[in-house]
């Protein structure tokens, strides 16, 4: 969209299982696939970003993007022109207090705090390529997380009952 005769891009994520827009695990390294999302679509247009949403696509779910969105009224409102006349998007995780502003429920970033995002997913991004350029590829699950659940070695692997084996799972050279 053009506002103003800027250029925004929105970005989108759909997703068939349960995920959600967690600014602390973006934070932490540990859930950067949309903040990548969104610096690619950036870098590609040329155009800042509007917001980055995810979005539920499983029988059931509601239909309504959870993300952030830049905090400016024209940008929103191109987004969801609904806002212009009511207090509550149905789609965007946004709704005004009745002066107008952005209440603070709503998923709204300045453009600084955009930046500061996609600039954290950026440098992080660039660390795990140095590290696996370097031979740094080990599989280190987060905080809510585990790779065994998509590995196809369980029958081989000496992790038993969900506890580790000292010195076998997970080693490290530090």
């Amino acid at each position: 969209a053009t506002v103003h005769g800027r250029r925004y891009v929105r970005v989108v994520d759909y997703k068939s299982g349960k995920a959600s827009y967690d600014l602390e695990a973006i934070r932490e390294g540990t859930d950067l696939q949309l903040p990548i999302y969104a610096a690619a679509a950036q870098e590609a247009t040329g155009a800042q970003v509007a917001g980055m949403f995810l979005m539920p696509v499983g029988r059931g779910d509601k239909h309504r993007l959870d993300g952030v969105a830049l905090g400016e009224d024209d940008v929103v409102n191109a987004m969801d022109p609904a806002l212009m006349t009511q207090n509550k998007s149905e789609i965007l995780p946004i709704q005004r207090n009745r002066d107008g502003s952005f209440s603070k429920r709503s998923g709204v970033g300045s453009q600084e705090s955009l930046e500061e995002i996609l600039n954290l997913a950026r440098t992080r991004t660039g660390e795990l390529v140095e590290a696996m350029l370097e031979g740094d590829c080990q599989a280190r699950p987060n905080r809510q997380a585990t790779p065994c659940r998509f590995c196809a070695y369980g029958g081989i692997c000496r992790r038993r009952g969900g506890e580790r084996e000292e010195g076998r799972f997970y080693e490290t050279d530090d």
